[in-house]
């Protein structure tokens, strides 16, 4: 043993690369085929992630999240709460156990001892075990408990605001971020002083809100299964200051809600600071698919126009199930995950040299308090500060496609159902105040006919905006959009 030098153990982990791959050709038979997985909580593959996918993983939603000045993003289907505690516990505890793997190696080093060697092995292989057979198990679709789960991590419970409207501050030129892609919108209008033909009698007076609550009464009356119905402001992030209610002080984080008689400042306004819509939200399929159905109306002079956004979360990318693949091993499992693990030892080594080094400059500027400070001087040096949300975790886990005709069916058929039903509200509500509703049926008729294709390509075209890798958008009368795809 006293013989074995650097080259003999590279020639060793060189030959249990070897052994490993011809192991997973001779065990992995489904590797052909197509990887499906079946409807989950969202919160459960994420929380998986948080161990499987490693510190890379965590970093990011904590240096994403972690500005004391920033908004934070809406994120449907996801209980932030619960993930952000649960991803500063990991990280805290993956910390530690990174300078101890640094330290372990350091010592290995200067022994230069083999039992030294074995020793620094056997821990890694060990806190591998931990991770694979321990850590991330309990995120298992049997096994996972959300409740306990929640006490675990967060003990004290979550303080919530009741008869508040959710805000929406963006820090994008995107108001709708966190709310998923943008399918597309549409615009109507109509002259609420042209009476109907054949009616002598002027119409009567029709006010943008009767509008709104008649499109949400048509809506309610569906009884659509998951769907909620409310508000949201959106607002920018340079205008945050001027929302009343929506901070403490200049150096609080906006509000994630604000009352009632500070949302209903912005109703049927076509404010610069903020815009208030009505919103219908679907989850569905255990809430891995989410659609929002933003709509508002506001006057135009003697007009009143009608605006409609459709957005949409598509479900969980596959990079992040890696719990949903985890399988339970037999002897030649057993005997391929050794094998697989002693031959990432090294990489297991360079990552937790990679973590420490990481963790340096921000410890240092946590530690002096400099990160915030140097925070603090940028709001006070900038009257246009960027207090709104730059980045989505559920739109930065999501995929760009739809993995299933099941899935992409019933997101285009909620929005076609909707439809539908806005359109006659619209048209019944004219016709009640004596306005003529010819132009308004015109223009739905070109909306309706031009709106939702679905394909066997698992995309959805929607006024021709394309959702999926294989999706083109279809060129029309309507919007004419080229292809969306995901944001990185």
């Amino acid at each position: 043993m006293g013989g074995l030098t650097l080259w003999h153990w590279l020639i060793a982990i060189l030959v249990l690369v070897f052994i490993s791959a011809s192991l997973g050709d001779a065990l992995n038979k489904r590797r052909n085929r197509e990887k499906l997985y079946p409807a989950s909580d969202p919160t459960r593959i994420v929380l998986a992630s948080l161990v499987i996918n490693g510190f890379l993983f965590r970093r990011l939603i904590l240096t994403r999240k972690g500005n004391p000045f920033q908004a934070l993003a809406p994120e449907p289907g996801l209980d932030m709460p619960l993930i952000l505690a649960a991803c500063r516990d990991i990280e805290t505890r993956a910390r530690w156990l990174a300078w101890a793997v640094v330290a372990a190696t350091l010592v290995t080093a200067i022994v230069a001892e083999p039992a030294g060697l074995v020793l620094l092995v056997i821990g890694l292989l060990t806190l591998r075990g931990i991770a694979r057979f321990h850590d991330a198990t309990q995120f298992r679709r049997n096994r996972y408990d959300a409740e306990a789960q929640r006490q675990r991590y967060l003990p004290k419970g979550v303080a919530t605001t009741e008869e508040a409207v959710p805000v929406s501050c963006s820090g994008v030129a995107d108001p709708f971020l966190g709310l998923g892609i943008n399918l597309g919108s549409w615009n109507l209008s109509f002259d609420t002083t042209r009476g109907a033909r054949g009616r002598d009698v002027p119409p009567e007076r029709l006010e943008a809100l009767e509008v709104e609550l008649a499109m949400t009464r048509a809506v309610g009356r569906l009884q659509l299964a998951g769907a909620t119905l409310g508000e949201r402001l959106f607002v920018s992030g340079v205008d945050a200051r001027g929302v009343a209610g929506l901070q403490g002080s200049s150096y609080a984080r906006p509000a994630s809600s604000v009352s009632v008689e500070v949302a209903a400042a912005y109703r049927n306004v076509s404010s610069a600071r903020g815009r208030l819509y009505r919103t219908i939200t679907i989850v569905d399929w255990g809430g891995e698919v989410v659609l929002t159905y933003a709509f508002r109306c506001v006057p135009r002079g003697a007009a009143l126009a009608v605006e409609v956004v459709k957005l949409a979360l598509p479900p969980i990318a596959n990079s992040y199930r890696g719990i949903d693949e985890m399988r339970y091993l037999g002897v030649w499992g057993a005997i391929k995950w050794f094998s697989v693990s002693l031959t990432l030892i090294p990489l297991d080594v360079i990552g937790a040299f990679a973590s420490a080094a990481a963790q340096l400059p921000g410890g240092a500027l946590r530690l002096t308090g400099s990160d915030e400070r140097r925070e603090r001087r940028e709001v006070i040096a900038s009257p246009a500060y960027n207090y709104g949300a730059t980045w989505s975790l559920r739109q930065h886990i999501s995929a760009n496609t739809y993995p299933n005709w099941f899935q992409k069916i019933d997101a285009a058929q909620h929005f076609r159902i909707i439809e539908e039903q806005i359109f006659a509200a619209l048209v019944d509500l004219l016709e009640s105040h004596g306005i003529d509703s010819t132009a308004i049926s015109a223009q739905a008729n070109v909306l309706q006919t031009t709106n939702i294709s679905v394909t066997a390509a698992r995309d959805v075209t929607l006024q021709g905006v394309a959702i999926g890798a294989g999706a083109q958008a279809g060129a029309g009368p309507a919007l004419g959009r080229p292809a969306l795809r995901k944001a990185a």
